[in-house]
């Protein structure tokens, strides 16, 4: 059996239930294999704000990787070691198009997540209800995201679009990659976009080289095609049970679901 010495964790759909909760399952696996050395990396679409509300049940991880790859942190010195955002230019015009399709944006810039009007008051028809509390409480409320950020003009971490139909998600896709980005998603009806250069996998590699830890000793687990890239970069690539058809046939490992401590049931046997 491989040596595992460092865990890559996407948490929405991965480590976490549901209900955005980390069990007590997972929790005392993961406390486990900290206290054996290994590194726990959370690898999240979230930038910090939307962090740190989990923050007090991972109290044993010390690195995450933020906004998909925009950034890296160093959770106990708030140190950014790792840092690739999104051009102004780009995220600008993307926006200018975004807003004449009824599609809502959600800017992560400095750590912070701002999030349009129409989708905060409007969570159900963006497909974003479950994220209600966590939304609610560390999103700050913007009028238009495209003269938010034409105001401020600055690279920017992340961009979230949320869209009412699949149909509207594909047409967005589309423009998204007609411009010098890189674009993905980790929800139904949403496309999220980063800096051509930035990805969970490039990014975990920038943190493996760090930590000094090889390829072949990294486990990543994930569910949607925004974890895919880490999967691919990760020695032991593992889907859940409720990942995507294109994660599950990428990952040499299928876990249980995240409803069912698949990432403790499978961690388990490598500790």
């Amino acid at each position: 059996m491989r040596k595992v010495k460092l865990v890559a964790l996407d948490m929405d759909g991965t480590v976490l239930n549901s209900k955005s909760e980390l069990t007590d399952e997972n929790k005392k696996i993961l406390d486990k294999a900290a206290e054996r050395g290994i590194f726990i990396v959370l690898c999240t679409g979230r930038t910090l704000t939307e962090l740190y509300p989990c923050l007090d049940r991972f109290d044993k991880v010390r690195y995450a990787i933020c906004t998909n790859g925009g950034f890296a942190v160093d959770l106990k010195t708030a140190e950014r070691i790792y840092e690739e955002l999104l051009p102004f230019n780009e995220a600008h015009n993307i926006l200018k198009e975004a807003k004449n399709m009824d599609v809502a944006a959600e800017l992560f810039i400095d750590g912070q997540a701002f999030l349009e009007k129409s989708a905060y008051d409007d969570m159900k028809t963006y497909h974003i209800e479950r994220f209600k509390d966590l939304l609610s409480s560390t999103c700050k409320k913007i009028s238009d995201a495209e003269s938010f950020l034409l105001n401020r003009r600055q690279d920017i971490e992340k961009m979230n679009l949320f869209c009412k139909d699949a149909e509207k998600r594909a047409i967005m896709l589309d423009v998204c990659l007609r411009y010098n980005v890189s674009a993905t998603f980790s929800l139904s009806y949403n496309v999220e976009v980063n800096s051509p250069f930035a990805s969970k996998g490039k990014c975990l590699e920038f943190v493996c080289d760090y930590l000094k830890v090889k390829r072949e000793e990294v486990m990543a687990f994930g569910d949607s095609l925004n974890d895919l890239s880490m999967l691919q970069y990760a020695g032991i690539s593992v889907a859940m049970g409720n990942a995507i058809e294109e994660v599950k046939r990428s990952a040499a490992i299928l876990a249980p679901s995240n409803e069912e401590n698949g990432v403790a049931r499978v961690l388990e046997g490598f500790i």
